[in-house]
């Protein structure tokens, strides 16, 4: 098995959870002092390419693992800092329909706000992974392969969509705060 992912939790350098080929996922809470001889725990919550790990930014002990195939369910997530894993793919209609998810973020300012990156597009839960939607405010539906936080000019958070063939996209993360400089209703001063 080769690595296909690698996360480390923000604010502990020394945590790091690593994916695999094979669908393990490994764990150091020392991965600074690890070195060749070092061994990782590890867990398997299903057979598969680990696609994209990520921490929940308010709490290191939740982790998120996507899965790029087809078949069982593609995004899981960990309470226990990735020693149990559980599936969190929705149910019936509000499901992720079966096919790879590429990527996943988490809203920093909402953790149980997520986004995943899929074949078909962007996707989103607003309610820790019980339900999902196709995010329609402004990414193409074509292969997301990847997704970002970053910022526009003004520092507002925006979510960056990288596509196969399609470019890359972004959207305001949140709704713009209205400029206190402009009256309301007036336009273009």
């Amino acid at each position: 098995a080769q690595v296909s992912a690698l996360a480390v939790a923000p604010g502990n350098s020394d945590f790091v959870v690593v994916g695999a080929t094979d669908g393990f996922i490994y764990r150091n809470d020392a991965a600074l002092q690890a070195g060749p001889n070092t061994v990782w725990q590890s867990s398997r919550p299903r057979n598969g390419f680990v696609s994209s790990l990520a921490f929940d930014p308010s709490s290191s002990g939740v982790v998120y693992a996507t899965y790029a195939g087809f078949g069982g369910s593609h995004v899981w997530r960990s309470v226990d800092f990735g020693v149990t894993w559980e599936p969190i793919d929705g149910v019936g209609s509000t499901a992720i329909p079966d096919i790879p998810v590429h990527s996943i973020i988490v809203d920093p300012a909402n953790p149980g706000r997520l986004f995943i990156g899929t074949d078909l597009g962007v996707m989103t839960s607003n309610n820790d992974g019980r339900s999902w939607a196709v995010e329609n405010t402004g990414f193409a539906n074509a292969v997301t392969e990847w997704l970002a936080l970053g910022s526009d000019d003004e520092g507002n958070p925006m979510l960056f969509a990288f596509t196969h063939g399609r470019g890359a996209w972004r959207v305001a993360l949140h709704p713009a705060k209205p400029d206190p400089r402009r009256p309301s209703g007036r336009r273009g001063q």
